[in-house]
């Protein structure tokens, strides 16, 4: 009689355990898998049908916004080189803006409430030449300078008087006595040319034309030697 070891016994009953196992798991998938399958397809139609259903759902619609209607009445000139918020002028520029209704609205047409443009008023002026040494524009008489104006879309010229231009009567006299000893002759110090601006003292009603910067000495002063100065008259009495 042939006796089977324990050792054989026990392998014996882990491959009976291991086949029993593997039976009851592919019974389980034969017999469970057509739920799965059938539970996995109702979810995935699930999913299309809602799909479809946001295709042809109607959502309601927003009832229009309606806006104040936006009232602008003509631009108007602010200044010159000016800016506001949204612009920026430069110097030759005109700033103009117009008011609103109501205040801070948009135009219908989409257009700015302010902008900047090309304006003659708006100069900027620079120094030209004195006189008639000017290159360009019209002279201006001894004495006075050319100002060179960039207004807008052209150049405008202009004369003022300016000390640095045209000569000067030479020498000094004291302000001191301006009234009492001598009085400047009307008009000697201005469109001076290259002559005659020594000063020159002359009598009393003296003064001449087109002589300049004469002052004439007022009694009892009269021209010194060098009509540089008026000096006392001296009086010479005969015995």
């Amino acid at each position: 009689m042939i006796q089977l070891s324990k050792k054989s016994n026990k392998r014996a009953q882990v491959i009976t355990e291991y086949s029993t196992m593997i039976i009851c798991v592919i019974m389980g998938i034969v017999v469970m898998g057509p739920y799965v399958i059938r539970s996995w397809n109702a979810h995935v139609k699930g999913w299309e049908d809602s799909v479809q259903d946001s295709f042809s759902d109607q959502f309601p619609e927003d009832p229009p916004i309606i806006f104040d209607e936006c009232t602008c009445e003509d631009f108007e000139n602010v200044g010159c080189g000016l800016g506001q918020s949204i612009v920026q002028c430069s110097e030759g520029e005109m700033l103009q803006v117009r008011p609103c209704s109501p205040q801070s609205c948009i135009p219908g047409d989409g257009s700015s409430t302010a902008r900047c443009v090309l304006d003659d008023s708006c100069c900027t002026w620079e120094d030209g030449l004195c006189g008639s040494d000017v290159k360009s524009g019209p002279p201006c008489p001894e004495g006075y300078i050319q100002k060179i104006g960039t207004c807008g879309t052209g150049t405008e010229y202009k004369c003022e008087p300016d000390p640095r231009c045209g000569f000067a009567c030479q020498g000094s006299l004291d302000p001191n006595d301006e009234g009492k000893i001598y009085q400047k002759c009307p008009g000697d110090e201005e469109n001076l040319n290259n002559s005659d601006t020594g000063w020159k003292a002359v009598s009393t009603g003296g003064c001449s034309n087109p002589r300049k910067c004469e002052f004439e000495c007022l009694p009892p002063y009269v021209p010194s030697v060098g009509k540089f100065r008026c000096i006392l008259e001296k009086c010479c009495c005969e015995l």
